[in-house]
């Protein structure tokens, strides 16, 4: 073979060689680039669902004056002793002392969710417009005044009450406040116009009740 052959034959192999390299990056190019469209795509996908609402309803209703011993009044409250509290809030009188005069007034809070989410929910109750003397308690109903610690209506810390767990089975929940002056056994002044404000929260939203004397 002369020389001229030989140079062909290089010739040759470096363009086979060239092609071969050319094929082989555009082969890697290509699926590199269809990875990537995919994965782009991947995390752009559109994602739908449905938000929960907070579902709260909040019902603030004052229970009924007057037990079986005594008539019923509207009147506005005169200091009671704690002591006797429970007594005063009791069937026989349900706050209403012998003369008719309102000694306390007591309210239930019923708070009840149509969420299907079990969302962590807080209550908190404030008061607005309140006498040193003005305290309130939990019960453990409209006639029962329990065993729960008094607050002074006065403090500027918002009472929390109980978190209610909501499930399947137990939409709603109670509670009762009684609220009264009380009686310090020396000269006192408790006269105006109280607020309390009830609120329920959610992540999703919230609720709020007001509570006028």
């Amino acid at each position: 073979m002369d020389g001229n052959g030989k140079i062909r034959k290089e010739n040759d192999s470096k363009k086979i060689l060239a092609m071969v390299v050319m094929i082989a990056t555009l082969m890697i190019c290509t699926t590199s680039a269809t990875y990537a469209y995919f994965a782009f795509s991947a995390t752009n996908n559109a994602m739908t669902g449905t938000a929960a609402a907070s579902g709260l309803t909040l019902a603030v209703t004052q229970a009924t004056l007057g037990g079986s011993s005594s008539g019923t009044s509207t009147g506005v409250m005169v200091p009671q002793k704690e002591a006797a509290l429970g007594t005063a809030m009791g069937t026989n009188y349900k706050c209403l002392d012998a003369n008719g005069n309102v000694v306390c007034k007591v309210y239930t809070i019923t708070v009840s969710t149509s969420s299907t989410a079990k969302t962590p929910t807080t209550g908190t109750i404030t008061f607005t417009g309140a006498t040193t003397n003005l305290k309130w308690r939990l019960a453990s109903n409209a006639t029962t005044l329990g065993t729960t610690g008094t607050t002074k209506a006065a403090s500027s810390t918002a009472a929390t009450f109980a978190t209610p767990t909501f499930s399947a089975s137990t939409q709603s929940f109670t509670y009762y406040i009684v609220v009264w002056i009380n009686e310090t056994g020396a000269s006192q002044t408790d006269s105006g116009t109280w607020r309390a404000t009830i609120t329920f929260n959610n992540v999703n939203g919230g609720i709020t009740s007001t509570i006028t004397s």
